[in-house]
């Protein structure tokens, strides 16, 4: 960006330059077409060199060999000044040193004016583009931030709302057991009872009547239930619930499944995965645990990984209390289950579909 500025302020230069040289002197053409290339030279090295100090120098004795060779680069001496030393107009004096000793050379002076005023002139606005630029950065961030935010709370708002429906189905389901499921079931014996005591024929019909309809309503109220019992049991919401409990031991957790798990195996994948993290706590160091659930084509894979490294060999083959419900759990449905350790304590389940 500097040298583009240096370049382009000393074209308009030479271009103010040749036009006042012609129409002022009869010198030779050639001869100031090369005295203002090689004032376009040393002004675009002052624009490439970035050190401040070093292209201080350079301009100082740049400027005292091309008065020298090139007198016309007096003529640019103020805009290199200005540049270097940013003194502003205060650039202008060693053009008025210039003319007080040659008062013919009136061209210079204006030419020197005209030089400061384009270079300062883009300072300025170089100035505010990069002050503009900076905004712009700042708003872009921050927007970003606010966006991501935004996004973060929706899913905190989302899975608070989630955990408060499945928490309400519980709840729900639990009252439809215990009162309603109750009731039905003694009226049911109730009836039963009354049929036996009962001689009357047809009072008879119309009590098996009234126990196989309230039979029924027992049949639906328990699919019901089951049906809420499954809906409320959630892999990620009970995983959460498990980060909670056993903080600060960090969870992963991934799911890479499209089968839907009935409720009896959601419950049982969790019982293993809570039996596992607990033997984790116990028996070795372990500071994260990952859990994948992964379907394949004719089973499901679990797997538990640890990070331990202080795992006894002999607590590793055991059977403790832990072990034995898992394995028991895997029986259940003939899930071949593994238990071994590498780079970590692994229990591996391929649950058949």
């Amino acid at each position: 960006m500097r040298s583009k500025t240096f370049i382009i302020e000393a074209l308009w230069m030479l271009l103010i330059t040749l036009i006042l040289r012609l129409m002022t002197t009869h010198d030779n053409i050639i001869a100031i077409v090369l005295e203002s290339l090689v004032s376009i030279c040393f002004i675009a090295l002052n624009g490439i060199i970035v050190n401040k100090r070093f292209r201080m120098m350079f301009d100082i004795v740049i400027s005292l060999l091309s008065l020298l060779v090139a007198p016309s680069y007096i003529v640019l001496l103020p805009l290199v000044y200005l540049l270097t030393f940013d003194i502003g107009f205060y650039s202008l004096l060693v053009l008025l040193v210039a003319f007080v000793i040659n008062p013919g050379s009136y061209y210079m002076l204006l030419i020197g004016v005209l030089g400061v005023y384009i270079a300062d002139q883009s300072q300025q606005i170089i100035q505010q583009q990069a002050t503009l630029n900076e905004v712009r950065d700042t708003l872009t961030e921050e927007q970003l931030r606010m966006k991501n935010q935004m996004k973060d709370l929706i899913q905190s708002i989302q899975k608070d709302v989630d955990i408060s429906i499945l928490s309400e189905r519980n709840r729900i389901s639990n009252e439809l057991h215990d009162a309603i499921g109750h009731s039905l079931a003694r009226s049911i014996i109730q009836i039963e009872a009354i049929i036996i005591a009962n001689d009357n024929v047809k009072i008879e019909k119309q009590l098996n009547q009234l126990q196989i309809n309230l039979r029924h309503g027992m049949d639906d109220i328990r699919q019901t239930i089951h049906h809420i019992h499954h809906e409320s049991l959630d892999f990620e919401v009970s995983i959460d619930n498990m980060r909670e409990e056993f903080a600060p031991l960090m969870i992963n957790f991934d799911l890479y499944t499209v089968t839907e798990f009935k409720y009896n195996q959601k419950k049982d994948i969790l019982s293993i995965i809570r039996e596992t993290i607990i033997n984790s706590i116990k028996h070795s160091n372990s500071t994260q645990i990952n859990i994948i659930l992964q379907e394949f084509p004719e089973h499901n894979k679990l797997l538990i990984k640890d990070n331990g490294t202080d795992y006894d060999k002999n607590q590793v083959h055991a059977e403790g209390m832990g072990k034995t419900i898992i394995r028991q759990i895997a029986n259940k449905y003939n899930a071949p289950i593994l238990f071994y350790y590498q780079n970590g304590y692994i229990v591996q389940m391929n649950l058949p579909k």
